[in-house]
């Protein structure tokens, strides 16, 4: 299993927040004004559930891609070991992560399927 990174923490935490603000502007604004219609209460959670979940998306995806903001930003500082300049202008670079004993047979694979260039990173 893949390692998860920090973004979805981020989404996770304010979905919640997000429901919380549409229940409260919703319940707020109604007792706020109060307009009786026939013998309806005042404040009732059914209609109110459309602001509830828009604001609980929004809230989702505002935080989400902050946190995609704040990790790039973070991930910006860190040293990068296996960039190559020509991954920007023109080339593809693959990187494989595999034991010690399985390199010979990484770079073989790589070489037969036309790979230009084959570096190791002993990390």
């Amino acid at each position: 299993s893949r390692p998860r990174g920090p973004v979805p923490v981020f989404t996770l935490f304010r979905r919640p927040l997000g429901a919380a603000c549409g229940i409260g502007f919703t319940v707020l604004t109604s007792s706020s004004w109060p307009i009786q219609v026939s013998a309806k209460p005042i404040v009732s959670i059914i209609p109110y559930m459309v602001i509830v979940f828009e604001l609980t998306v929004l809230f989702g995806a505002l935080s989400t891609f902050l946190g995609l903001i704040i990790n790039s930003l973070i991930r910006q500082r860190t040293p990068v070991r296996l960039y190559d300049e020509r991954f920007s202008d023109d080339k593809f670079g693959v990187a494989v992560v595999c034991e010690k004993e399985k390199i010979g047979a990484v770079e073989a694979i790589l070489n037969s399927t036309g790979a230009e260039e084959v570096k190791f990173d002993e990390a």
